[in-house]
């Protein structure tokens, strides 16, 4: 009768590395004619590869695997055991990390994953997604992640991580313990795929987000460094600028953003973003005439940021006072008056104003709005509104102690009946 039972055998690491070695043996003799006595490129592949494991020189053994991987991608028709294949040298960089010659080898297993963006490329980004998995060291694991979101904008696969760094940007900041310059450089790298993600609408949003995280942490910082990214710095307006979602900007004074009104080049884009912030409609409509290539430059349509101004105009009213007549937002927004009240409603639905309409008064009576911009001088007042906030619940705190102790040493009572 026979027996369905399976067969488990145990095989080492070792004998992961020579199956590998084998396979691309198999691959390098394919069209040569075997010979009891000449050697073939695959039986001399598997000679030396088999002493340089026996030797334990991993660093050399992985450099000849690595050196194969276009063979693996080019000639493998199956992708289970391109990948399986991959993923085993892979697990040769904790070995040669042993031996401090970690960096060399990751670097060399990027660039050969890297080296093509048209063959194989999902399964290209998973092995670098399973390099950076098997690599233990932050700055390496730093490394290969920023490499592995350069790749997948590289090869149109931006929107196979966007989920994933959309959720886990915040967390390998903490977690990698980075630097400021290394947090600048992941969220810029962040912002750049999301970005290229195919959802435009979702991943301009969250980029946009990830660039003012980067810019915000050039306070204090060397001019040099501050210029470099004078160019990420005018996107970031000009994205600002063109999106019909975001309305708060909180940079304006930031030296990244505050350094395009010194270039002649990007002072103009530097003057309508005050402009639009300002919610200046009268001054946009100047601008509109004098800068038509600035806006057709960056790819800014008149009528959308025409609009937004309007909205930042309501904000400002909203921001004054708690009563705004029909007349004070007509002149404002420069529109008819029969125009007021949709303009108040798409700000309200824009969920940046709670406000009533009282048509008989022809008024709308303001509860709250939104910020338009919150400055770091705004920050440090809050913070320090926090501090004496909390030393006065310490002091209360003290006070209340204090007055339970003595209560209870004259034998008063500490609470206070309830009568019927």
């Amino acid at each position: 009768m026979a027996s369905n039972q399976s067969l488990l055998v145990e095989t080492s690491e070792e004998d992961s590395f020579l199956a590998v070695v084998r396979h691309i043996a198999d691959l390098l003799n394919e069209g040569q004619v075997r010979t009891a006595l000449a050697d073939t490129p695959g039986s001399l592949f598997v000679t030396k590869c088999e002493s340089l494991l026996a030797e334990q020189h991993f660093a050399e053994l992985l450099t000849a695997l690595v050196q194969h991987f276009d063979l693996l991608f080019s000639k493998d028709t199956d992708r289970g055991d391109v990948e399986c294949c991959i993923n085993i040298a892979c697990h040769l960089v904790p070995r040669v990390a042993a031996a401090g010659q970690a960096a060399a080898a990751v670097d060399a297993v990027v660039e050969a994953l890297t080296s093509k963006t048209d063959s194989h490329a999902d399964l290209r980004l998973a092995a670098l997604t399973q390099l950076y998995n098997v690599v233990v060291d932050a700055p390496l694991q730093l490394r290969v992640l920023l490499r592995t979101l350069a790749y997948a904008k590289a090869s149109n696969l931006a929107g196979l991580l966007a989920p994933v760094v959309k959720n886990r940007v915040e967390s390998w900041v903490k977690d990698f313990d980075l630097s400021v310059a290394d947090q600048r450089t992941l969220y810029l790298a962040s912002a750049d795929l999301l970005r290229s993600s195919r959802k435009k609408a979702a991943g301009a949003k969250d980029a946009f987000k990830l660039t003012l995280k980067a810019l915000a942490t050039f306070e204090g910082e060397d001019p040099a460094a501050v210029a470099a990214v004078k160019g990420v710095a005018a996107d970031a307006v000009a994205d600002y600028l063109r999106s019909a979602d975001v309305y708060s900007f909180d940079l304006l004074e930031a030296p990244p953003i505050k350094q395009l009104a010194a270039d002649e080049a990007t002072a103009p884009l530097h003057q309508l973003l005050q402009v639009v912030i300002a919610g200046d409609v009268k001054a946009f409509e100047v601008f509109r005439k004098e800068h038509a290539a600035v806006l057709e430059a960056r790819g800014l349509v008149a009528e959308d940021v025409q609009s937004k101004t309007r909205i930042m105009a309501l904000l400002v009213l909203g921001g004054r006072r708690d009563e705004v007549s029909f007349s004070t937002i007509q002149e404002a927004l420069c529109v008819g008056e029969g125009d007021v009240e949709a303009w108040v409603v798409r700000a309200i639905g824009k969920k940046l104003l709670e406000a009533r309409i009282d048509q008989m008064r022809r008024t709308v009576a303001v509860t709250k709005c939104a910020q338009r911009t919150f400055p770091g001088a705004q920050w440090r007042a809050l913070l320090a509104q926090l501090g004496a906030w909390k030393d006065n619940l310490h002091t209360v705190k003290e006070l209340v102690g204090g007055q339970s102790d003595t209560g209870m040493s004259r034998g008063v009572p500490t609470s206070i009946p309830l009568r019927a």
